[in-house]
């Protein structure tokens, strides 16, 4: 995440939204022309939630000039339960009739200050886990559990790894939880992220602490007990990165599970996506592999941007009934295409990651224009395969809109819808932040992604329903 434009404005942020409380919403009496039905909140809690009936979208607006990163998860024990997380401050929005009424609030820790970072899972049992990394003085990777399916979060953490101070600095964690039938391995939690020597690129703390290696690594850590522990991080990689957010870096670590109770992690460094793989619920590792190349690298630049990414994204086919079942899935982006077309991509294993197919390009457009800021999930219920990301394939300039793609057979052919209500043109100046949501769940595939209007973060979720089969 962007530390130096959080360490002036983030503090009077934070400070100002204090007093903003945990409100549920009905639906009102009366309808606006193309809505189904609008949620306001009070006039001291300035969130209004939409639902724009003839695009089946929910429309998001908050009391801050920016809320990015986001991160959603469709409740596998009640799929009308969604729950989403955004900072900054660190938010989550919950509904549990999909998408009729919704309850929110700022996610706050009696023990550390919280930073951002938000990502989401939810177990089979239907309890959400939220991890986050702390503030200034409280780096580390956190979790919150929620055991109402989202609609309220305790305001305490459990530590994954946490240590008071800025050195060293955890960065970008990302959990999934076992949703297989193994006994063994069962609503296990994972988490995997970034660990640097120090966060370089603020002035203030290069000179503090330019007496310390430059160096970034990937942990991992689970917890078998629904997330009251997390057992002491171990490393995966094999060769240290740098500590400059840049290709060089070792970053984007995320895990994902097998049909029968297998662990991956994928992440990205120097030009290339890594994977390991765990066979006995993630207490050891296999030595890192090269899945693919990310040509050009992680770091990409995106006209209107303050900066973007193309890092890897990984998940798992655990569906019984699917053909391609034990399939895993990595979906990046790079510039193989060249520095101005920026493509969405996906590679796959059919044998538990020992071997990796050619790149299998994901927008199917035939221009050469941007897509950007990709993710991915997997319905564990049918196998689809859902990617959204950002594209400007039927735009001019910097404008922007959003595409849901799916594939059906395992990855190999691709459909591309345009779901955004309408496009709109970022401009550098703003944060955009670093990623963006997706999750699918017995046909209920929910993208979660910003849109900026006036230099003003809008935030937008997509109700996709799978066509249910004759």
């Amino acid at each position: 995440m962007n530390l130096i434009m959080y360490s002036k404005v983030g503090i009077v942020i934070y400070i100002l939204l204090t007093l903003i409380g945990c409100q549920s919403h009905k639906t009102g009496t009366k309808a606006p022309k193309n809505e189904l039905k609008e949620y306001k909140t009070t006039t001291q809690n300035t969130f209004t939630i939409t639902q724009i009936a003839d695009k089946d979208l929910i429309k998001i607006q908050g009391p801050t000039k920016s809320l990015e990163e986001l991160s959603i998860v469709v409740n596998p024990a009640n799929p009308d339960y969604w729950t989403g997380g955004a900072q900054v401050p660190l938010f989550y929005f919950t509904t549990p009739d999909n998408g009729k009424t919704w309850k929110y609030d700022r996610i706050r820790n009696e023990n550390i200050n919280v930073l951002g970072d938000p990502a989401l899972t939810a177990d089979k049992e239907g309890n959400v886990y939220m991890v986050y990394i702390g503030g200034w003085d409280d780096s580390g990777i956190y979790c919150q559990v929620s055991n109402d399916k989202g609609l309220t979060f305790p305001g305490k953490s459990t530590d994954v790894l946490a240590h008071k101070g800025l050195i060293p600095f955890e960065d970008k964690a990302y959990p999934c939880a076992d949703l297989t039938d193994n006994p063994q391995t069962q609503n296990n939690i994972y988490v995997a992220w970034t660990q640097f020597s120090r966060y370089r690129g603020i002035k203030r703390w290069d000179n503090k602490y330019k007496h310390l290696k430059d160096s970034s690594i990937i942990l991992f850590s689970r917890s078998t007990d629904r997330g009251k522990t997390f057992s002491k991080p171990i490393r995966l990689d094999n060769k240290a990165g740098s500590a400059t957010d840049d290709d060089h870096t070792n970053e984007g670590a995320v895990p994902a599970v097998g049909p029968n109770g297998e662990v991956y992690v994928s992440w990205a460094c120097d030009e290339n996506i890594y994977f390991v793989k765990s066979l006995d619920g993630g207490q050891t590792f296999s030595k890192p592999i090269v899945a693919t190349n990310i040509i050009g690298g992680w770091n990409i630049t995106i006209p209107g941007l303050d900066r973007s990414n193309g890092m890897p994204v990984m998940a798992c086919d655990i569906a019984p009934d699917s053909p391609y079942r034990g399939n895993i899935y990595i979906n990046w982006i790079d510039t193989r295409n060249g520095t101005d077309n920026t493509d969405v991509f996906i590679v796959k294993s059919t044998d538990g990651g020992n071997t990796w197919s050619s790149p299998i390009r994901v927008n199917q457009d035939k221009t050469r224009r941007y897509q950007f800021l990709t993710w991915m999930s997997v319905d564990p219920t049918t196998g689809y395969i859902y990617c959204v990301f950002y594209d400007r394939s039927r735009t001019q300039g910097n404008a922007t809109e959003v595409v849901l793609a799916i594939s059906r057979d395992g990855g190999q052919t691709w459909t591309n819808e345009f779901i955004s209500e309408k496009p709109f043109t970022p401009h550098e100046i703003d944060f955009f932040g670093d990623y963006i949501g997706i999750s699918a769940y017995a046909g209920r595939v929910r993208p979660f992604w910003m849109h900026w209007e006036n230099h003003q973060s809008v935030l937008y979720i997509k109700k996709y329903d799978e066509p249910k089969k004759k």
